[in-house]
């Protein structure tokens, strides 16, 4: 079970990467990788792939191989989750406030980009997409805290993980049942790896992961 799990996460982890690589790789070629024929009209926002991209990755170097990261690998893990964290959180203020500096918009790499992927904000990220890498985030950055018996079993990781693996499954069900209760959608794609990396987060320590 164990063996299971771990594998899980580092799938879950390089899926992940993969997914926002391959979104950040549609917007710089200004091509339909960003949007899989299934997604419909909906693509995946150049911050949305970055903030999956660093999941991703924080999730793939905090994982456990027999024992628990340690030295640079620990640091560069959490320091992919604190900057995927604070860019989730620039985002989700940008698309719920109005944020002035509008960060989403730095990452776009050609201001000509929405005639090419039409039906689409460009730089606005999803609000839930924005909340469940914020979540991830933090939960990768509280992995590895000093637990007591009560943490152990109720660890800010865990519950931060569970509450972003929530928003990912309210998300990936508004996209294939067709809903778009929301005016920035959640790509397909980066819905499905919402809810795979939140859970995986929730799994990569096994002492205390389910």
């Amino acid at each position: 079970m164990v063996r299971a799990l771990r594998h899980f996460v580092a799938f879950a982890s390089l899926f992940t990467t993969g997914v926002g690589l391959v979104g950040l790789a549609g917007w710089a070629l200004e091509t339909g990788m960003a949007r899989p024929a299934i997604a419909g009209p909906v693509i995946i926002q150049p911050l949305t792939a970055i903030a999956l991209a660093l999941c991703g990755g924080s999730l793939w170097l905090l994982r456990t191989r027999g024992d628990l990261p340690r030295g640079h690998r620990r640091r560069a893990g959490q320091l992919l989750a604190a900057v995927a964290a604070v860019l989730s959180l620039f985002g989700l203020l940008d698309s719920q406030v109005g944020w002035p500096l509008s960060i989403g918009r730095f990452f776009l790499l050609d201001s000509g980009v929405s005639e090419t992927f039409a039906n689409t904000r460009p730089g606005l990220i999803a609000p839930v997409a924005a909340l469940d890498c914020l979540l991830v985030g933090l939960a990768l950055l509280c992995l590895d805290w000093p637990v007591t018996p009560f943490v152990q079993r109720n660890g800010p990781a865990q519950l931060l993980a569970f509450a972003a693996n929530t928003g990912a499954l309210v998300g990936l069900l508004d996209v294939l049942l067709g809903a778009r209760t929301s005016s920035s959608p959640l790509a397909l794609q980066a819905a499905g790896a919402l809810f795979l990396v939140s859970f995986a987060g929730a799994c990569a320590r096994t002492n205390w992961g389910l």
